[in-house]
């Protein structure tokens, strides 16, 4: 496949297609969707790990949660290759929504206790 000389990639050309079968509010809807999903449990986890509100400016928590909001991903295969549990559309949320939840008990133990 090739466009004007430059070689297309499968996945541009099924991106577009894809986008081309949504309108915007589908679209919009996805990208928040997709952004809570990574962000709330990467912050549950940042607040778990650093509980104090005045640890963290705002850049450095905002990135954390980023990088620890791919760690259900991480838990979700780790289950899948480990202990036989396969990701679907049940144990992809439940995986995401444990994990905050779990962060969200270790925060509030923490901050009890002091």
């Amino acid at each position: 496949m090739d466009f004007d000389g430059i070689p297309l990639s499968p996945f541009i050309l099924a991106f577009s297609i894809t986008l081309y079968h949504m309108d915007a509010n589908q679209i919009i809807l996805g990208c928040v969707l997709l952004t809570l999903g990574v962000l709330v449990p990467g912050f549950a986890i940042s607040l778990a790990i650093f509980p104090k509100r005045d640890s963290l400016n705002f850049v450095e928590r905002a990135g954390l949660s980023m990088v620890f909001g791919f760690l259900p991903s991480f838990i979700a295969y780790f289950n899948a290759k480990n202990l036989s549990i396969p990701i679907t559309d049940f144990t992809a949320p439940a995986t995401i929504a444990l994990t905050t939840l779990f962060a969200s008990a270790v925060w509030a133990v923490r901050i009890s206790r002091k």
